[in-house]
């Protein structure tokens, strides 16, 4: 069986702005009094150029760069055209408005299996309480679920926040040529990646964190899901609210396990984009 991961977890955070965590890349943040040398002018082309084309340039701007947005037009046209307010978004696609496909006894199937999967591998941590079920979120991940199944897609939403989230949204995805045991199966998945915690640093002993560590994120209490399947394959997307991993606070918020246990995986093939 063939197991696809995307470990590019996303999130809006009030401290560091847009913070998009790849597997071995930060967005970068910059000052705008700093010298601009080649290698720190360098940003995330995929945050830059994927999705929506009003983003910001540097991590930074919703925070130490918002108040030169006057002062210093290269700020406002070039470095910050989100933060600064030089651009409009692009138009929302249809799905971040549209209504699941499924039912809304399947609807409660996935909220129960889900959430118990996901409060299972938060009890095995200190101080994570379980997650509430919100159906808003869970309405939302369904149809982009549902989007990636009918056009073939595998990327995160650029729109999960459209529906008002202030805080940002976490978003974790999974697909799989199998359509058994989805939603269980990606929390597992996800979850494997403790193997390359480490809890002294925060950071990765190498190989991926970020599906565990949003997974475990201590703040985040809000979670909703959404399983679309067909003859592409199960997508699973998993959307937590407030989002996690934010830069410089892993080893605030991703606690310890309860009791030392052995974490063996379970020989799955992955890849991650």
């Amino acid at each position: 069986m063939q197991i696809f991961i995307f470990s590019l977890i996303a999130s809006i955070a009030y401290t560091q702005g847009y913070h998009i965590k790849g597997p071995q890349k930060d967005h970068k943040e910059i000052s705008y009094d700093e010298p601009m040398p080649e290698e720190d002018a360098q940003y995330d082309e995929e945050m830059y150029h994927d999705g929506p084309s009003c983003k910001d340039k540097y991590s930074n701007c919703p925070t130490s760069l918002r108040q030169y947005c006057e002062s210093h037009s290269f700020v406002k046209t070039d470095w910050c055209r989100k933060t600064c307010g030089d651009c409009s978004p692009d138009p929302a696609p249809a799905y971040v408005t549209a209504e699941p496909k499924i039912s809304s006894s399947e609807m409660e199937s996935i909220k129960a299996t889900c959430l118990a999967a996901h409060n299972a591998k938060r009890a095995l941590h200190r101080d994570t309480s379980s997650m509430t079920y919100d159906m808003d979120l869970a309405k939302r991940a369904q149809t982009y679920a549902e989007y990636l199944l009918e056009f073939k897609q595998w990327k995160h939403d650029d729109f999960r926040t459209y529906n008002g989230y202030e805080t940002g949204v976490g978003e974790n995805l999974y697909w799989s040529s199998s359509a058994s045991g989805a939603s269980t199966n990606a929390v597992t998945s996800w979850y494997d990646e403790i193997k390359n915690y480490n809890y002294e640093t925060g950071k990765s002993n190498g190989g991926d964190i970020g599906h565990f560590t949003q997974l475990v994120w201590d703040s985040s209490t809000k979670l909703g899901c959404g399983v679309a399947k067909g003859t592409g394959g199960t997508y699973v997307v998993s959307r937590y609210l407030p989002a996690g991993n934010t830069q410089d606070q892993y080893t605030q918020h991703v606690h310890e396990l309860i009791a030392k246990k052995d974490q063996q995986d379970d020989a799955v093939e992955e890849k991650v984009l």
